[in-house]
């Protein structure tokens, strides 16, 4: 189950199966949307997928303000 992690890298748990990346199947899901927004690049708009609204109208500001509230 949890070969090459010890336990999940964001909760800890080992009861629950590994999923991937050294989540748990209940952490992933989050985690890989939470990594996503991190990525956000308002030059490249294939990055927005889960931004809300429309990007390319913002201020630099207001998207990092907004990315780095996703983040946290």
């Amino acid at each position: 189950m949890w070969h090459k992690y010890v336990a999940c890298l964001n909760c800890g748990a080992t009861e629950r199966p590994h999923r991937s990346k050294g989540y748990c199947n209940k952490c992933y899901g989050p985690a890989t949307q939470l990594a996503e927004v991190r990525r956000w690049d308002q030059s490249r708009p294939e990055t927005l997928r889960l931004y809300p609204g429309y990007p390319l109208l913002d201020s630099d500001n207001d998207f990092e303000s907004l990315r780095d509230g996703f983040a946290s």
